[in-house]
């Protein structure tokens, strides 16, 4: 996927879509930072290049992950963030989902500033329509 990318989706076989999607682009990740702010809400960047280790703001991988071990890393974050108490909507239901955006290779994509990251992921509420 060499272009912009921002997908609303819920559950792990959805993320792995978007990873795989993500992946002609980037198919190592080497750290992540998750952020929260008014603007944006809460969110994590992954970084697919390493040659910014010397940041404080990043958490660097132990090890460098692959598809597989990213979207697992990432579906557990998924699962346990804090995104609030669920919406109530008479005519539907709410479930716990995310935002996964991409952008062409090397250009920032909208609040990050930072072209090394590859992926940002924010957890929110999936609506369920009738």
């Amino acid at each position: 996927m060499n272009g912009k990318m921002s997908i609303y989706l819920n559950g792990k076989d959805n993320l792995v879509k978007c990873f795989d999607l993500a992946d002609e682009n980037h198919t190592k990740y080497y750290g992540y930072r998750v952020i929260k702010d008014e603007e944006y809400g809460l969110r994590m960047f992954i970084y697919w290049n390493d040659s910014k280790q010397t940041s404080d703001e990043v958490s660097w991988f132990p090890y460098t992950m692959d598809k597989k071990e990213i979207t697992d890393f990432v579906w557990g974050w998924l699962k346990k963030a804090d995104i609030g108490e669920r919406p109530y909507d008479g005519d539907g239901t709410y479930d716990r989902g995310f935002r996964f955006q991409s952008d062409v290779f090397g250009d920032c994509i909208k609040g990050c500033d930072d072209a090394y990251v590859a992926v940002v992921v924010t957890p929110q509420w999936f609506y369920y329509g009738k």
